[in-house]
This record gives C-alpha cells, structure tokens and sequence, in this order.
C-alpha cells in the first residue's frame, strides 16, 4: 500500500518545508508507504526539496498551469494506491493519513472505492472573528448536495483512491478558480459520494482570496459545462442553487479587491436566488471553538512562515 501525497507550490519556499514536514512526521503509516510529491508550478525562483528526506521529490513545470494543472501533474508523477491533496501554505496533524487511510480501509469493504472521496475535519479562522475552529464537514451523497460549494476544503482534506481520480478524470486545466468544484461535481454525477472521517486532521491558513478576474473567467466556463453535460441533469432549483453559489464566489472576490459595495449586490443577489440566513449556500459544518494545543502551535507556525507567491 503506497499514499502518495501531492503539494502544488507556486513560489512558498519558507511554507512549503513546514508543509512537507508534516507529511513526514505522519503516524501509523510506515515511512515508505508514502510519498511526497511536490509540483513547483513555474516557480520564479524554482522550488527545493527539503533536504535529507527520503520518498520526497519535486516536478517542475517549465509553464504555471495553476492548481488544476499543477495537480493533474503531481498525480500523473505518482505511484500511490490512494491520493491526498495538502496545499503548500497549510499543514497536516500527525495522525491525518492514517485515519483516513483506516476509513478507506472499512469502506473497502462494503463501497466500491471509485465512487468515494473522504475527507476529514480542518481547523480554520473564522471569517468573521478571525479565531481558530474546528469545522467537521458535511457528508454528501447525491449530486445536489454537492451544488451549494466546496466546503470540504479539497486541497488539504481530500483523500482518494487511485480508480477515483481514474473513474473522474483529470481536474480541467482551464478552470483557475473553482476547479475542485467542477471536478467534485463531475464526481457525484458518476454516483460519487463525501465521506467525512471527523478527525480534524488539517490546518489551514488565513487565504488572501481570489482575485475578480480568474473567479469570473471561470464561473464563464463552468456555466457551459454545466448546460451541455450529459451527466449533469439539474432542476430549475439546482441551477438556482449554483448561481447562488457563483454570486458568493465573486461576492468574495470582490471584497478582496476592496470593492465592498459592489460585492455587497452580488451578496444580495445569491441570498434571493436562494434564501438564507448565513452567507453561505447552506449549512456546510458542524463547528467547535475548542482546539488543542497543539493545533494553535501549529497555526501560529503557519502564520510566521507565510510568504507570498
């Protein structure tokens, strides 16, 4: 049995090495049954592996293809029987893998593995008083609940078998924005369902946000695909529930670029197109205020290790 773990990195040399040290201090899991990929996305300055470290490599694009492309890439690179997502400015607790490895484990036994994707529960920053949570995301099981977003945070919480990604297919290198959500969605319409293994196994850093122009070039290319898949047969309701989702998008894209106001429309508009009480499209998490300490060193780490791209 090989995890074979796949780290996108666009220029964090500092937040990478804290990243990756997080894979190797994993427990439960032999030393050789993972692997570390990390894809150096054009990097201007090219990426180095920590040193000293066995299983640990570095592919490096000659061209940024951004996170689709840069995954894509890291997975074609891999070996592993399972793949795990961790972004490059985020970090694992030591127990991440082998719990959800273990939950795949039962699965196996009753779920054809192709059609599962697990995640698992992250600690974050909450929006609105910046203090650390617990989130446990919610399980999905049919196409519609996937409609709403991508609150499982994919990039540092999923965790696949290998005929998954192949049942799937790849992440579409167009997207620059909201590619987990188009793939997801491709995933539950081939019967794929969310499994949550409650472990709060990732920390996640503070995001800077997307900027308006990637955010709206996609939201143009996944409303297409969306209308002319023949996989994707969605009611009046669920496309109402996706433009709900789409205005949240460029309601935070917006805001990060300081256009308050106009973010404050689009806010607006999802919230009529499917009435609510919170920002966002439903009730994704179970959330608790109590976390270890362990997890707030480690947050604090990531916070004094941030650089930017």
């Amino acid at each position: 049995m090989l995890v074979s773990v796949v780290i996108p990195v666009f220029g964090r040399q500092k937040s990478l090495e804290y990243a990756v040290e997080s894979v190797i201090g994993q427990t439960g899991l032999r030393k050789r049954d993972v692997e570390t990929i990390i894809v150096d996305d054009a990097s201007p300055v090219p990426i180095i592996a920590p040193s000293g470290l066995d299983n640990v490599r570095v592919v490096r694009l000659a061209k940024n293809a951004g996170a689709a492309g840069a995954r894509n890439a890291g997975i074609r690179a891999s070996q592993g029987d399972f793949v795990a997502f961790l972004d490059s400015d985020d970090a694992w607790r030591p127990d991440k893998l082998w719990s959800q490895w273990n939950f795949a484990e039962q699965l196996s036994k009753t779920c054809d593995l192709s059609k599962i994707a697990i995640t698992c529960g992250f600690f974050a920053p909450n929006r609105l008083d910046r203090k650390l949570e617990l989130r446990i995301p919610a399980a999905a099981t049919r196409l519609k609940d996937f409609l709403g977003g991508c609150w499982m945070c994919p990039g540092s919480t999923l965790f696949l078998h290998r005929s998954a990604l192949e049942r799937t297919g790849a992440f579409d290198e167009r997207l620059r924005r909201l590619e987990d959500y188009e793939w997801m969605l491709r995933f539950a319409s081939q019967g794929g369902q969310l499994c949550v293994s409650r472990y709060g196994g990732a920390i996640v850093a503070p995001s800077a946000g997307s900027k308006l122009a990637p955010v709206r070039n996609a939201i143009e290319l996944v409303r297409p695909i969306l209308e002319t898949s023949q996989d994707i047969d969605l009611s009046p309701a669920d496309r109402r529930t996706v433009e709900s989702y789409m205005e949240l998008e460029m309601t935070a894209a917006l805001i990060s670029e300081g256009k308050r106001y106009v973010a404050a429309r689009h806010l607006l508009k999802s919230i009529l197109l499917k009435p609510r009480f919170n920002a966002s499209v439903s009730d994704f998490w179970e959330r608790s205020v109590t976390v270890p300490g362990d997890v707030q060193s480690a947050f604090q780490r990531l916070q004094a290790n941030a650089d930017v791209p």
